[in-house]
């Protein structure tokens, strides 16, 4: 996960050792190795490009639909078993301890941001949507300070951005919770508490389905938490949801 510079650093030999290691592998360079073996161990890194050719490999379309919900299923149970009740349990005290919350998402992730942002605001004011699905850092995430709490999400190809929101929250004595693809992603170093979502899918971008799930489960155990004070919260913010005529009633079905 290393430049190849930092890798040198640390096995203490020269840059050129690992060149010709890998060459000696039967790769043109050092970055082509590196490649290889981050697509081992993050399947999720492999280029956008190189699943779309895997996709094209298929053959017949027609049983795509059923391998992408069997590995909706998959994912769903192998983030189960990669988190468990107490690092969600640790996550929901940590945030609801923060004076207040930042809430980071980028590029694919925004929607999950906007969501937790969104269903949390229900019962919490002082959280804050330092996200933007244009994948722009918000400067507002540089009055984070001690005390505060920050959710932090990306899947590789991992955000630029949202690996250094996490840096500035952890630099500023910030806690960090957060949500990722591997214990190995670029956010781990800088996080309190990391959530594990799986995202393989047959199709050439990452699915997002199983963290999603892990943000409704993180939502539920606030919810829980919070108590009283929370369902307090959640009936004045659905009566003035429903002053506001914000949903329509259901249409009544007339018979043929």
């Amino acid at each position: 996960m290393h430049s190849l510079r930092e890798l040198a650093a640390k096995a203490g030999v020269t840059p050129a050792t690992f060149v010709r290691l890998a060459q000696a592998l039967g790769f043109a360079g050092y970055p082509e190795l590196k490649r290889e073996l981050v697509g081992r161990l993050l399947p999720g890194a492999l280029s956008y490009a190189a699943k779309a050719e895997q996709l094209q490999n298929v053959g017949d379309p027609t049983g795509i639909y059923d391998q992408v919900l069997a590995a909706q299923a998959a994912n769903l149970d192998a983030t189960r078993r990669a988190n468990s009740a107490d690092v969600l349990r640790a996550s929901a005290e940590t945030l609801e301890r923060a004076n207040r919350v930042w809430i980071v998402g980028f590029r694919s992730l925004y929607p999950l941001s906007f969501y937790l942002h969104y269903v949390w605001s229900f019962f919490r004011r002082d959280l804050f949507l330092a996200a933007s699905p244009s994948g722009v850092l918000d400067n507002a995430l540089f009055a984070i300070e001690r005390g505060d709490a920050v959710v932090v999400m990306t899947m590789a190809p991992y955000s630029r951005d949202a690996v250094m929101a996490a840096e500035v929250a952890a630099k500023a004595g910030a806690r960090v919770v957060a949500l990722t693809d591997s214990d190995m992603s670029p956010l781990a170093p800088y996080a309190d508490h990391v959530l594990v979502a799986a995202t393989e899918t047959p199709s050439f971008f990452h699915s997002l389905t199983a963290a999603n799930g892990v943000i409704e489960a993180l939502l539920a155990v606030l919810a829980n938490r919070g108590g009283a004070k929370a369902l307090a919260a959640i009936r004045r913010t659905q009566e003035r949801l429903q002053s506001m005529q914000t949903y329509v009633d259901p249409l009544v079905r007339r018979n043929p």
